[in-house]
């Protein structure tokens, strides 16, 4: 059986600090944020 969606993608790709991020905060440049929503499903509408 099939598992029913329960997150919505919101990034495509991973999000990254950008260049002026890296140079205030060297250890931003290994961050990579991924953005999901949770949907709801029927059974949780209650």
């Amino acid at each position: 059986p099939e598992r029913p969606v329960r997150l919505r993608i919101i990034t495509k790709k991973p999000v990254e600090a950008s260049a002026s991020e890296v140079q205030a905060n060297p250890r931003s440049r290994s961050a990579r944020l991924r953005v999901a929503e949770r949907v709801a499903s029927d059974t949780n509408l209650g």
